[in-house]
């Protein structure tokens, strides 16, 4: 959550507020109403442990009743 402020400032530098929004999200803990409908989600370099996995998996499936796209980037050394 310490990269969130940085996230809002990107989404305002790129002039995208009216279509995109930043909010906390804790893998594994019930996802929030206020979600309502995602067209996307895009992660990039965010598995770092093994654990993390099933809660991972825990919240991507609690938010495809919403059916958005899901795009992960990871980058090999």
């Amino acid at each position: 959550m310490e990269n969130l402020p940085l996230r809002e400032q990107n989404c305002v530098a790129n002039r995208v507020m009216e279509v995109a929004s930043t909010m906390p999200l804790v893998w594994g803990r019930e996802v929030a109403s206020e979600i309502g409908d995602i067209d996307v989600i895009l992660a990039t370099d965010i598995m770092y442990y093994d654990d993390a996995v099933k809660p991972l998996l825990a919240t991507l499936h609690a938010l495809s009743g919403h059916n958005p796209h899901i795009l992960f980037a990871y980058g090999w050394n």
